[in-house]
């Protein structure tokens, strides 16, 4: 039984990593574009580019957002996944 819970909790870890990977990814680039956004000279947002400017705030804050709630996805999926396996072992710690 503890090499099925090694077993269950090695493809865990494997699988989390492989979220945290993509959300780094997602930040870095929310990052990045938030640079750029901070670089964009004010006389552009007086003139006809106003809409461009605000349209790509609107789209940096969308994808603050989902990277947000990437994170609270990876600990929900966390707290998901590691309630069976400590649960299994309060259970064997008892026997």
């Amino acid at each position: 039984m503890n090499e099925r819970i090694d077993w269950i909790l090695h493809h865990m870890a494997k699988s989390q990593r492989e979220l945290a990977r993509i959300l780094k990814a997602e930040r870095d680039l929310a990052c990045h574009a938030a640079g750029l956004v901070i670089n964009i000279p004010h006389a552009h947002m007086a003139g006809a580019g106003v809409e461009e400017v605000k349209s790509q705030s609107i789209d940096l804050s969308k994808n603050i957002a989902v990277y947000l709630n990437g994170l609270a996805d990876l600990e929900d999926a966390l707290g998901d996944n590691l309630e069976p396996v400590v649960k299994e072992l309060q259970g064997q710690e008892e026997e």
